[in-house]
């Protein structure tokens, strides 16, 4: 009953915060100690409509997904939870259905995702149709290869708008395809961890913008890219060559084989070369990413206001500022509820009390 009433009143919380006149909240839990409406993210998905939230419980084992043809919010309990089982994701595959309904337009919050793909094409398209935009990806932790699926058929498709936020790159962020439209993709406050570089088979012409973030751990070049603009980020034993044509302005590299930047056919200023950016808690001679790192900035750091418009290089500016990526979602969690009388009389008013943390 303790659990069921934790839950309920998370969701009710959650219900007020995602509402709108049509939209609905669906609960997924594969747990039997947590009861939901459903055990699937497929049967959810099929009782949903476009712009419904999807509330996910965390779980020992990653959910299936099926391909997303329209908008839809998913939040789950997070990537670290400090609260319990994780919530994770085999594959996300966003695409379009026809020429009215697509899945631009979703929201994932607090998950692991092993594969994320988008794919605007559908049978009999034009190129004006295949379009997909406007996402948002917020506190995940994306754990194997991202591909933006982009023109496979030889003509072009149209991907925008979608942005990552807070999340951890455990491994390559990859646009590939041939050339198409490429418009708004945006890092920004996240890490790339040892194993994450960044490839693109296409020219960007500044469509990809890498801004305040970590790069962590890797003798390896971290891209592979063509007209990306990065900046205010932090290379921290981590080598930022293999851009092109690129803009690298206000990053601080150290430890680094390769640490001058600009560097070849790039262009940028304002990078400082060599200097440690004093992280409060961080192995002095680096490490791969862990969620108990401290990467906020010690009084007196390089980094501290010499970003971008006076801003701090790294993960304290920028528009997300945070010491470390949080592991959990940016909901509310009910962590008490209490009855102060046992019985009410028919008419009568029942008082709930609640406590709650904010987890912002």
């Amino acid at each position: 009953m303790k659990t069921f009433l934790k839950l309920f009143s998370t969701l009710t919380v959650l219900c007020i915060l995602t509402y709108s006149a049509f939209a609905k909240v669906w609960t997924v839990s594969s747990d039997a100690a947590r009861p939901a409406q459903f055990t699937t993210i497929a049967a959810a998905v099929s009782a949903a409509s476009p712009g419904d939230t999807l509330r996910v419980a965390g779980a020992v084992s990653y959910y299936n997904m099926p391909d997303l043809f329209f908008p839809l919010v998913f939040i789950g309990e997070g990537a670290n939870n400090p609260n319990g089982s994780n919530s994770g994701i085999i594959t996300v595959s966003l695409k379009r259905l026809n020429s009215s309904l697509g899945s631009s337009g979703s929201k994932f919050y607090g998950f692991n995702i092993s594969n994320l793909n988008f794919s605007p094409e559908f049978s009999g398209s034009s190129e004006n149709q295949r379009v997909l935009e406007n996402f948002i990806f917020e506190r995940c932790n994306i754990s194997s290869s991202t591909a933006f699926i982009n023109n496979q058929d030889g003509s072009k498709n149209t991907i925008k708008n979608i942005l990552y936020r807070n999340c951890v790159f455990s491994s390559n962020l990859t646009i590939s395809g041939a050339s198409g439209f490429l418009m708004g993709i945006t890092a920004t406050n996240c890490i790339f961890d040892a194993g994450a570089n960044v490839n693109s088979g296409v020219i960007l012409n500044g469509s990809l913008i890498i801004r305040n973030c970590l790069f962590l751990n890797s003798a390896n070049q971290r891209f592979n890219v063509n007209g990306a603009i990065i900046e205010n980020c932090i290379f921290y034993k981590a080598e930022p060559t293999g851009a092109t044509n690129s803009v690298f302005n206000n990053n601080l590299t150290y430890l680094c084989n390769a640490p001058t930047l600009p560097y070849g056919s790039n262009a940028g200023s304002g990078n400082l070369i060599g200097v440690n950016p004093m992280f409060n808690s961080y192995p002095p001679l680096g490490a791969n990413f862990a969620w108990t790192h401290n990467y906020g900035l010690q009084s007196g750091s390089p980094a501290i206001g010499t970003g971008s418009n006076g801003s701090n290089i790294g993960l304290t500016g920028g528009n997300a500022p945070v010491n470390n990526i949080p592991g959990n979602s940016r909901i509310p969690v009910v962590t008490a509820l209490t009855l102060p009388t046992s019985s009410v009389p028919v008419g009568g008013t029942l008082e709930v009390n609640i406590q709650a943390i904010s987890r912002n």
